[in-house]
């Protein structure tokens, strides 16, 4: 980990440059689709403030912008956004999906309480249409009108499946733009690992915006989550065999249960028996049971260990 954040510190002014010399991120520059938000500058953004009515919200424009400033707000709204969304662009945004996105993202989200909702919530916990409209603008710098009720019960919430957090980050002011970078760790639920992203924020000053007078222009997150690397030792884990259906061709999936060393394993592991035939007839003997499981750990695997070849497969005698 102290490798990697070395080397994001020595990449950060490569990366800033490109970004600064306009080039849109590109999803390729992580390899999967979920790893980079992306949106075009909207050059229109500012013609929102006559749209809404700032005034009777209660809301006054931020004045004063300091390099010092607490972020938190703006912090909190870039980790759910790498938590939950597979994409930032315009493309997204526009549609039909995304009004229920962000609704169970920024105002239904049980992890989520910018400072903003908790004031609603903590007074009645009822949001007018405008108020969440106004989160909505906050977040994008857009005004949108959203097909909801006049009045939302923001205490009906409920969490996801994802969470991120930022190991660290810094705001950076490069020649008037703005941006959050710094190291993120994303948990998914079921998962035994956590993902490890090297973002870049770019943002757009917004004195009307909830989130500490920022929105949000776009976001790349580099994947930089370190493979478990074969060490080729035996290892073993304990796991729960499928149904003797399941196991007849030599390859089906063990439910992970827990190992006695530092190898991190997904929480369904597949086996694969094609060099060891013999071992078919054991895993069918063994259906539907707790078991401990041996291979050997000879191939680099991403993140995990995903996939074994078996090469011994036992009861575990101590629970079952």
């Amino acid at each position: 980990m102290n490798k990697a954040r070395v080397e994001v510190r020595d990449l950060k002014i490569a990366r800033l440059v490109i970004v600064l010399a306009g080039s849109i991120l590109s999803i390729a520059l992580s390899g999967c689709r979920g790893d980079v938000l992306n949106r075009e500058k909207n050059s229109d953004r500012n013609s929102t403030a006559n749209v809404m009515d700032f005034e009777s919200l209660g809301i006054a424009p931020k004045e004063l912008y300091d390099e010092n400033d607490k972020l938190n707000n703006l912090v909190a709204a870039l980790e759910t956004a790498i938590a939950y969304s597979d994409d930032f662009s315009d493309e997204q945004l526009n549609n039909n999906l995304w009004q229920d996105e962000f609704m169970y993202t920024y105002v239904l989200n049980t992890n989520f309480a910018p400072e903003y909702l908790m004031e609603i919530y903590e007074d009645e916990g009822i949001a007018t249409k405008d108020e969440v409209e106004y989160i909505h603008y906050s977040l994008t710098g857009e005004y949108k009108p959203l097909d909801i009720d006049d009045k939302v019960d923001i205490r009906q919430t409920s969490s996801g499946w994802w969470s991120a957090q930022f190991e660290n980050y810094q705001y950076e002011n490069l020649d008037g733009e703005e941006y959050i970078t710094g190291i993120v760790k994303k948990d998914v639920v079921g998962n035994n690992y956590s993902l490890v992203y090297d973002v870049v924020a770019k943002l757009i000053r917004n004195p009307y915006s909830c989130f500490d007078g920022y929105s949000i222009d776009s976001i790349q997150c580099t994947d930089i989550t370190p493979d478990m690397e074969a060490d080729g030792a035996i290892h073993r884990f304990e796991g729960i065999l499928p149904g003797k259906e399941d196991i007849e061709d030599g390859v089906f999936t063990i439910d992970y249960c827990g190992c006695d060393d530092e190898i991190v394993y997904s929480m369904i592991v597949e086996a694969n028996l094609t060099n060891h035939p013999e071992l078919i007839s054991t895993a069918e003997q063994f259906a539907n049971r707790m078991c401990t499981i041996e291979y050997i750990f000879d191939k680099t695997q991403k993140y995990c260990i995903s996939q074994v070849e078996p090469i011994s497969i036992d009861i575990s005698t101590d629970r079952n």
